[in-house]
């Protein structure tokens, strides 16, 4: 079953990738957020398709996959 997830306006991270790439460092700062949570909702992103990591390093959202997250039973 697939839920709607949250949107760029309820989304610290998604809204800081709206402008476009940004490295982990910069979003740390942008949404006050630990690195290693970040990390972990960076690759929870990756994995629904709201984003994917460059070939520098940083991330970008794709504006896919976001609104929708897998549960689990």
């Amino acid at each position: 079953t697939r839920a709607a997830g949250p949107t760029p306006a309820q989304d610290p991270l998604l809204a800081a990738l709206a402008d476009g790439e940004r490295r982990v460092d910069e979003l740390a700062a942008l949404t006050h957020t630990p690195a290693p949570a970040l990390l972990a909702r960076l690759t929870e992103l990756e994995v629904t398709g709201a984003v994917r990591r460059t070939d520098g390093g940083g991330y970008i959202a794709t504006g896919i996959g976001g609104a929708e997250a897998t549960e689990h039973p």
